[in-house]
This record gives structure tokens, C-alpha cells and sequence, in this order.
């Protein structure tokens, strides 16, 4: 691990998991490290990339973030450090970040997606719809996706509230049938996905 994250990660986990009541499900489905893969998960809060990160103590998520917050030169170094982000332009195809990606898929590293596309408060995952961007760049690396699925009483956080975070069995990128010729692929990739998400915990 970095040691700037390490660090974080040390101090703020005992801290977030009394004030927030953080509790992991299913960590032993966690990938050894230096495994590459994709982690896909449900969008609450702003708290769900520190949540999740904490779960998974064996890895460290990289998380895109739109570009304009890296604008704020607080909130930039924040995202870097603690959420391991990186910015993507909103509103189309983002080649810059799309190569970014790979380039950490390829070393080995982890991707963390939210497919809602944004936060969802006080809404039934179920009720929401998984566009189709973690599809494009699962298929692109032919990654495996790690579904996780966070859930809060009423679909929103409030402070010791209990959040419990649930890591689910991979998918191997095969289980997914990406096909290149058929033109709703990614559409069906993200149902799976969303699926698979919608399983956990229940």
C-alpha cells in the first residue's frame, strides 16, 4: 500500500466504524493483492468509497471522480490520497480516463465504479438503473468484476446509523458475455451486474 493511504486508512478505520457502525460481510471473497479486477458497487453516499475501502483491507480501490472537483485544491489532494481517485470528464467518452484504467488494471491494481453513475439517496437499488460506462471498461481490460453492495436503513447515512458493506463471489469476466457484435451488450453486462449486487445481503 502507499504509505500516505496506509496511514489514512489506520487512523480514520476504528474512528468511521463507531461513528457510522461500519460492518463487512463477506471479506473472505476478496482477491489475494496484486489481483486485477473491478470493483462494482451501489452509490448511497459520500461515504461509500471510505466504507468500502475499509472492508477491503487487502486492496486499494481506485475510484473516478468528475473532474471539476479536482479543481478545489483541498478536496483535490482528499480525493488523491484518501479515495485514490482520478478525474473523468462527465457527459461523454473520457479517452484520458478510460486509458488510465487499463493502465492500472494491467499493474495489477483495482478499479471501483459505481454503475448508478451518481448518489441515490433514499432510493431501493432495485428502483435505479446501472448505465453502461463499468461495462465498457470491464470489457475493454476483459476484468472481473467484484460486486459489493452497501446498505443503510431508509437509503441514507446518518451518524451511528449502521452501514453494513457486503462483498459478494466474483464474476468472472466470461460469466458476463460480452459480445462485441451484439449492440445492447453492455446493457446486458450491467443487468448482471446489478444483479448479482441485488443478491447480496438478502
Amino acid at each position: 500500500m502507499r504509505r500516505t493511504y496506509k496511514i489514512l486508512y489506520r487512523t480514520l478505520a476504528p474512528l468511521l466504524k463507531v461513528l457510522f457502525r461500519v460492518h463487512g460481510h463477506g471479506q473472505e471473497n476478496e482477491p489475494p493483492t496484486g489481483t486485477s479486477f473491478v470493483v462494482c458497487a451501489n452509490h448511497i453516499s459520500e461515504l461509500d468509497p471510505i466504507c468500502i475501502n475499509i472492508i477491503l483491507g487487502k486492496t486499494e480501490p481506485y475510484y473516478m471522480a468528475k473532474a471539476e472537483l479536482f479543481k478545489i485544491p483541498i478536496l483535490r489532494g482528499l480525493l488523491k490520497n484518501v479515495f485514490h481517485a482520478f478525474p473523468v470528464k462527465r457527459g461523454g467518452s473520457d479517452l484520458a480516463a478510460i486509458r488510465k484504467t487499463g493502465e492500472i488494471l494491467s499493474e495489477g491494481g483495482c478499479i471501483g465504479i459505481f454503475p448508478q453513475g451518481t448518489r441515490c439517496r433514499g432510493v431501493e437499488i432495485e428502483d435505479t438503473e446501472f448505465k453502461t460506462g463499468a461495462s465498457l471498461i470491464v470489457s475493454k481490460n476483459q476484468a472481473d468484476v467484484l460486486p459489493v453492495r452497501v446498505v443503510m436503513k431508509k437509503n441514507r447515512w446518518c451518524l451511528f446509523r449502521r452501514i453494513d458493506i457486503y462483498v459478494g463471489e466474483m464474476i468472472k469476466f466470461e460469466e458476463l458475455g460480452y459480445d462485441k457484435t451484439d449492440r445492447d451488450s453492455y446493457s446486458k453486462m450491467a443487468q448482471i451486474i446489478k444483479n448479482r449486487i441485488c443478491e447480496l445481503g438478502k
